[in-house]
């Protein structure tokens, strides 16, 4: 499979993970915050994969900050549209706070994980 098509399988799977995770944190009640290392893990796991498939390890760092831009821009949205969040909480420098330090993590995972692929 070629590395693009992982990187957005990747960024597919962490919009699935947060309307999935969101549904359930409204029908069971549980904090959201405890689906942190999923979403780290599928930062690393996009990145692992995507260097893999083009035995390039800077891929790896690329395709962890898609992962994680996308969960911390476009899935932070869905999760405060199914009502993990109340969309008022939320200023627009906080988001791009949130999008800026989120993405450089899933940089730095995937880094790491490319060079271990």
């Amino acid at each position: 499979m070629p590395a693009i098509a992982i990187v957005v399988l990747g960024c597919v799977a962490v919009l699935a993970f947060d309307a999935v995770g969101a549904l359930l944190v409204r029908r069971i009640g549980f904090n959201y915050a405890f689906l942190t290392p999923v979403s780290l893990i599928l930062y690393a796991g996009t990145g692992y994969f995507a260097a893999q498939a083009a035995d390039v390890w800077l891929l790896g760092s690329l395709g962890g900050a898609a992962a994680a831009a996308t969960d911390a821009t476009v899935g932070w949205r869905i999760a405060r549209r199914l009502g993990v969040d109340r969309e008022d909480a939320v200023t627009p420098n906080l988001e791009m706070g949130v999008a800026t330090m989120v993405t450089l993590v899933g940089a730095a995972l995937g880094t790491l994980a490319g060079l271990a692929a």
